[in-house]
This record gives C-alpha cells, sequence and structure tokens, in this order.
C-alpha cells in the first residue's frame, strides 16, 4: 500500500472485516480494497482532515474553535471511539504536574484527567489498554510540547483488537498531530 498522508510504501496487515489497516510510518488510517470504492475517496479525506487541522492553527482562532476541528478529526481518521484535548492550565504553576482542563471532546469519553495527566507528568506518548464505559479500549495520549513544557494533551479512546503495529501507527498519528497543534498560535497565549 501507498500511503495517503506520508507516501510511504509498505507491506500492511488488512483487518477483515471491516478492511482497515495503518500506515507503519506516520500512522495515517487507510482502507484497502473494494470498501475504497464504497466510501469514496478516503485518501483524500485523510489528507484534507489534515491539511484543513493544519491551515487552522495558523490562523488566529480561538484554541477551543481549533480543539474542536482536532478533536473530530482525530476520531474521524482513526475511527476512534473518542477524543479529547486537554490543555495544560499555564496560570496556575504546582510543583508536581500542571492542572490540566478539558477543551474539546467527542464521542465517548471520560472527562477525568488520570491518564492525560500521567502523559503529562511523563512529557511522553503513552498507549494502554482500559476500562471505560465497561467497555475495553485503547488509551492513546501524546503530550503536545512547546517552549520545552507540556501545553496540552491529545487522548484518544481507540478500539481494540488490532496488532501492535497498527497500535504503532496510531500513536505515530496521534503525535504527527500534537506537532501540528504545538505550532499553533493560540497556544502562545498565556505562555511566559
Amino acid at each position: 500500500m501507498r500511503c495517503p498522508i506520508c507516501g510511504a510504501s509498505q507491506r500492511v496487515d488488512v483487518s477483515r472485516p471491516p478492511g482497515d489497516c495503518v500506515c507503519a510510518s506516520c500512522g495515517a488510517l487507510a482502507w484497502i480494497g473494494p470498501r475504497v470504492d464504497s466510501t469514496g475517496n478516503v485518501r483524500a479525506a485523510i489528507e484534507q482532515s489534515v491539511e484543513e487541522l493544519s491551515q487552522l492553527c495558523r490562523r488566529d482562532v480561538p484554541v477551543e474553535q481549533i480543539g474542536d476541528v482536532l478533536v473530530k478529526e482525530v476520531t474521524h481518521c482513526l475511527a476512534a471511539h473518542g477524543a479529547m484535548l486537554w490543555l495544560g492550565d499555564q496560570t496556575r504553576r504546582r510543583p508536581r504536574g500542571k492542572r490540566l482542563r478539558l477543551v474539546a471532546a467527542t464521542g465517548r469519553c471520560d472527562d477525568t484527567p488520570r491518564f492525560a495527566e500521567e502523559v503529562s507528568e511523563t512529557q511522553r506518548d503513552e498507549l494502554r489498554k482500559a476500562i471505560a464505559e465497561g467497555q475495553e479500549v485503547l488509551l492513546i495520549g501524546a503530550p503536545v510540547v512547546r517552549n520545552s513544557r507540556v501545553a496540552a494533551v491529545i487522548e484518544v479512546l481507540q478500539r481494540t483488537g488490532s496488532r501492535p503495529t497498527a497500535q504503532r501507527g496510531y500513536l505515530r498519528f496521534v503525535r504527527k498531530v500534537a506537532e501540528i497543534f504545538a505550532g499553533c498560535s493560540a497556544l502562545s497565549m498565556g505562555e511566559s
């Protein structure tokens, strides 16, 4: 398969059903085979989502508006259960960690920041199985690092059952979105 986002050419394991796979290079979700014809041009839709987010981050718009687009697009591109954007509170400095506030969410989400706080504390990407609303999910967390500080955390509730290579691909995709969001001018407000 050739990735619709990064262009990498690779062999992939396609899930049956639904016929999706994840690029091992960037984490983009793609559909293979007859499913592409029935769902339209999936590649173009993912590319458009990433480009829309990039353009929005370059404009002078409120972080909440960008957050709404970010969680919707991440949920859509990964076919996830839901996604959340947690923003670090820059005004309240604490010796251990930061207070996080939920800025945007879509789909099935847990509004307690425990996992996001762990990602913020360690400043590392994280994959972990957990139980949400009585169902097993794969939690994906990526810190949004700006000026060597965690400014925000992107948290995704992904479906389980995917192979480890696909899970790493999901994480790489969320990490890429975090990198795009880190360049957002709206995050510079409140930095000192």
